[in-house]
């Protein structure tokens, strides 16, 4: 199957995730992960040497976060600010190293971390990538050199796509419900935030003034020669969309649905 299949039926699974067919929740997907956080200041904070957190959740390689992000400052590898131009803009997802090998990823959970019914939803999200795409998630032997590893964490992140060697995927306490692990797995995937699509602008509106000055950078929106939409319209219920208060600084909208009709069923997640 190719590639622009895989994104097509993926698409369709993010559809049938919505609000129209299933409740509405409390809490939106970011509210959950922004809340789940184990350690200050969590979404400011980078992850190991060598990569980049963004939009609370995404753990970016450098390469990636270079090819995404519009910035005069580059990052040396080991993370440090140099001045002078930037990088060159490289291929993020479209580049086939970020591709899981053969459409499989292999997973372990980290034993002792979940109860049954953590580890419950943990299968039935997998299960539910598994049975609309054609991405299958088998265990990991020793002989796999690149896999997932979902782990407690200090709040909910993933590295998006294939990162290479061992990439956890954090689920710490308040991520454990089957819409947020959903998410997290799409990341893995290689999916990036609904909000921030090239073409974002025909089906959103950021609202600036609600959101801190240092947590703008969120609300990047991608260039179009990284992201690949392969025609599929944007989707307001996407399991991959953030709320619309998102980030805000006074509770006031940050995302508004430039169809007013939408505006409630953004971020909500199915469980």
């Amino acid at each position: 199957m190719k590639f622009a299949h895989v994104i097509f039926i993926v698409v369709t699974l993010l559809i049938l995730m919505t609000p129209q067919f299933l409740p509405l929740s409390s809490k939106s997907i970011d509210e959950l992960i922004a809340g789940a956080s184990e350690m200050s200041n969590f979404y400011l904070e980078d992850m190991e040497e060598g990569t980049i957190r963004r939009e609370l959740d995404m753990v970016l390689t450098l390469e990636q976060y270079n090819s995404l992000y519009e910035t005069n400052i580059a990052l040396s590898i080991d993370g440090q600010k140099k001045r002078g131009r930037p990088r060159p803009r490289r291929k993020a997802i479209r580049d086939k190293k970020y591709r899981w090998t053969n459409k499989e990823i292999p997973f372990k959970i980290v034993p002792n971390d979940f109860d049954v019914n953590s580890t419950r939803d943990i299968y039935e999200a997998i299960a539910e990538w598994q049975n609309y795409t054609c991405i299958t998630f088998r265990s990991a032997t020793n002989s796999d050199p690149n896999f997932v590893e979902i782990d407690n964490g200090n709040g909910c992140y993933s590295n998006v796509g294939m990162a290479g060697g061992s990439q956890t995927v954090g689920l710490s306490g308040g991520c454990r419900f089957k819409g947020v692990i959903l998410h997290m797995l799409g990341h893995a995937i290689g999916f990036h935030h609904e909000h921030n699509r090239p073409d974002r602008d025909y089906y959103v509106t950021i609202i600036e003034r609600n959101i801190p000055a240092n947590l703008l950078y969120n609300f990047k929106k991608y260039p179009l020669d990284e992201i690949n939409t392969y025609g599929v319209p944007y989707d307001y219920s996407s399991i991959m969309q953030y709320g619309g208060r998102a980030f805000s600084l006074n509770g006031e909208i940050t995302i508004k649905a430039n169809d007013p009709k939408y505006q409630n069923v953004l971020g909500n997640r199915m469980s």
